[in-house]
């Protein structure tokens, strides 16, 4: 049956299949032939169990079957007393709504009201999707590996992105008794494949470059701790927000002056009509023109600042976020188990290019520019690391 969309335009729920985390209800609202409709609210007990799989999904490295296998372990059951299956968690991870959303097709309405995550975690899940997700041709990022930098590793030699692979070896004992050890690595495929074409390495021990990165993952949290945290967000607050305010206010006060000048123009107008104008009508005709073309361009300014100034305010608490994200990181990494790490670098870094004899460069996946003590180039054992702010989900 055909539903208006305009109702959802209006933030009201108009049928459909609720999603988990929300119930119908009738809260006294009705349509336009007086019969009684129902409203979305939050339910806070599914609710609950959605923002422990984004937690687990963002700051634990959990991936969709892990999730699934995790809730029914704990007992945690779906609306039909089955397991959640992964299938129905990814649509969860996807589902843009629990930011706050009524969406209908591509119409969707801003509800307050029906947050249950914030849109900075749901960037960030989408960020992890996307990272997860196995390229035509590329390396799947599954997160079930032992490696902690699954997917972030690139030959410097070549480019291509290194594959997750193993060795083994049987270990006989005096008496007798064997042990299976297992050697995984960071393969470049491409150099094994082309050795002419790749001068470089043709995999890398992954407890090795592992321990290397996480040495100098803790050296830059280490420099966060010794940090005022109060200072630090103070340092990136930007003053574009502040200045283009007050570009708004100066707009709308042009507006305002401009809009009566149009107004007694218009006024003196009826004056001429009635021959009682010291102005002529060409010269009045002039005046009227020339201020309802300053008007339009007045208008016009202050649309894009508005624009401006909204996204100097998302900016900012972009930074704001992130800062908090990165001390929280800090504090926490020593202590962290294997997933928890693994999740956190999946966020820091953006990528690892290392040569032979284990020389690496991080590109780090996090806006640095305004952190004065994480700015240049930061040093271990030959590692450098280079700043590179990256756009995604600012």
């Amino acid at each position: 049956m055909f539903r208006p969309k305009g109702h959802t335009g209006e933030g009201h729920y108009t049928g459909g299949t609720v999603a988990f985390g929300y119930k119908r209800v009738r809260l006294g609202r009705v349509n336009k032939k007086n019969q009684e409709v129902c409203d979305l609210v939050v339910d806070e007990a599914e609710a609950e169990i959605v923002r422990l799989i984004f937690h687990k999904y963002v700051y634990e490295g959990y991936g969709a079957q892990k999730l699934s296998h995790y809730l029914y372990e704990q007992g945690v059951v779906g609306r039909n007393n089955k397991n959640i299956p992964n299938t129905s968690i990814v649509r969860m991870i996807k589902n843009k709504g629990y930011t706050g959303y009524l969406i209908n097709g591509a119409v969707e309405t801003e509800c307050p009201q029906l947050r249950i995550i914030e849109p900075e975690l749901f960037e960030q899940a989408q960020e992890l999707r996307q990272a997860r997700t196995c390229e035509r041709g590329g390396t799947s990022l599954g997160t079930s590996s032992k490696a902690l930098l699954t997917g972030l590793v690139y030959c410097a030699h070549c480019g291509n992105r290194l594959s997750l692979t193993s060795s083994g070896r049987t270990h006989t004992y005096a008496d007798g008794h064997t042990v299976k050890e297992v050697r995984p690595r960071y393969s470049c495929f491409y150099k094994i494949r082309h050795p002419g074409d790749c001068d470089g390495q043709s995999g890398y021990g992954v407890s090795k470059l592992d321990s290397i990165v996480e040495e100098v993952v803790r050296q830059i949290f280490a420099q966060f701790r010794e940090v005022s945290r109060k200072k630090l967000l103070e340092s990136v607050k930007t003053n574009d927000a502040a200045r283009i305010q007050k570009k708004v206010k100066k707009i709308q006060k042009d507006l305002e002056a401009k809009q009566k000048e149009l107004d007694d123009l218009k006024a003196e107008t009826i004056l001429v009509i009635r021959g009682v104008s010291a102005l002529d009508k060409e010269l009045l005709g002039t005046l009227v023109a020339e201020a309802r073309e300053a008007l339009e361009t007045l208008e016009k300014q202050l649309v894009q600042a508005q624009e401006e100034y909204e996204e100097a305010t998302k900016t900012a608490k972009r930074s704001n976020y992130i800062c908090n994200e990165l001390f929280t990181w800090a504090d926490v990494y020593d202590t962290a188990n294997h997933d928890e790490r693994r999740a956190i670098l999946q966020q820091f870094i953006k990528e690892i290019r290392v040569r032979k004899d284990y020389e690496i460069s991080i590109t780090l996946n996090a806006s640095f520019n305004q952190v004065e003590q994480l700015k240049a180039v930061s040093t271990y054992d030959g590692a450098e690391i280079f700043e590179e702010i990256s756009e995604k989900g600012a």
